[in-house]
Parts: C-alpha cells; structure tokens; sequence
C-alpha cells in the first residue's frame, strides 16, 4: 500500500526551516533570497509529483529537474531527500516484492540509476555523484531475467563520485569515498577512500 507523502509544503517544521535559511543568507540581497525561496517551494512541489510512485517519503524531499520512477515493490525515502535531475533524470526502479530504502538527507546527481531486484538500501547523509549506477542485479530492471541478484549496502555519510558503478551485492562501509569512474566489485570498510576498477582501498581517511 502507499503510505505516500509527509506533509512537505506546510507546517511549522518547514517555517522554521525556511526562518533559518533566511537568516542564513542575510548577506545576500533581498531579491536573491526570494529567489531563493521560491526555487526552494518549487522543488518541494515537484517532489511531490515526481516522487508520487514511492511507497513512503518522508518531509523535505526536493527534486531538481527530473526522476524517472517505476515502483512494483516499495521505496521508502528518508527526510530531506534531494535529487539534481536537470541535465539527464535519475531513475529508480524496484522489481516485484524489492525494495529501495534511502536515509536521511541523501542527495543523488542527474544520470544516476537505482535499480533494485531484491534490496538497496542507502544509509543517512549519502552523496551520490552523476551519471552513478547502484543495481543489485546483473541486468538491471529486467524483471524476467535479472541474473545474479544480490542486496547492496551503503551506510552512512558515505561519498560516490561520478560514474561509480557498485556491483550486486557489495557494502560500503560508513564515512568512505569511492573515487570518480571506479567499479566496486567487493566490499568497502568503512572510514577510507577506495578506486579503481576493480575499485581497491587507497588509504585511511583522516
């Protein structure tokens, strides 16, 4: 059943957000804060209509441009989910009975897919480079012949660069980065940057 949307566009929560932001930019000019707003209202709206496919999304979800949704499972998307789709959209899609589960305040750029035959699951925090590919399956959104399938992980305030390509079934361990054009074929620990095809530990973050 779809749960749908958290109220996005409305109550205190969402003033409170929007004083801050406003106080926040005091440095800037009054027309570029109103610009500002309005850009911000205009994303939470188109949210709620790219968006409306997913099983649940929680408040503050915003969409840039375009997604690019097919649903015959569950997505649940955490609070404060943002998505740059103006150049190319992002596509999500999730096969019969498999879900894709996204944390709090992650952010996904244009050209990236999603594409869960059992489970993804994205931890809180995450940053998502473009034209990245996250499939738990080895034919991705082939419901009939999917191949090898297997859940991906990707735990908290973990970093893809551009063009990271994660193969089923790997994690990634929290607070790591995964360099620009790498494969992740096995798993990432957490707390290091790794890259490469296949993509290797390069060393301890910090």
């Amino acid at each position: 059943m779809n749960e749908g949307f958290e109220p996005v566009v409305s109550g205190p929560g969402l003033v409170r957000k929007f004083f801050r932001a406003w106080q926040r930019d005091s440095h800037m000019g009054l027309l570029a804060r109103l610009r500002k707003v309005i850009a911000v209202i205009v994303e939470l709206r188109t949210a709620r209509r790219m968006l409306r496919a997913c099983t649940r999304v929680d408040a503050g979800a915003r969409v840039r441009g375009r997604v690019i949704l097919s649903n015959r499972g569950s997505m649940h998307i955490g609070k404060d989910f943002t998505v740059h789709g103006y150049f190319l959209p992002v596509e999500m899609n999730t096969g019969p009975h498999a879900k894709i589960t996204i944390g709090v305040g992650v952010y996904v750029n244009f050209g990236t897919v999603i594409s869960a035959m059992e489970a993804i699951t994205i931890g809180d925090f995450v940053r998502i480079g473009q034209h990245s590919i996250i499939a738990d399956s080895e034919w991705m959104g082939d419901v009939t012949h999917p191949g090898d399938v297997s859940p991906i992980e990707i735990g908290n305030r973990v970093w893809l660069a551009a063009r990271v390509t994660l193969r089923p079934g790997v994690r990634i361990g929290d607070g790591s980065v995964v360099m620009s054009g790498s494969i992740v074929e096995s798993d990432i620990t957490a707390g290091v940057i790794a890259g490469g095809i296949p993509a290797r530990v390069i060393r301890p973050l910090g």
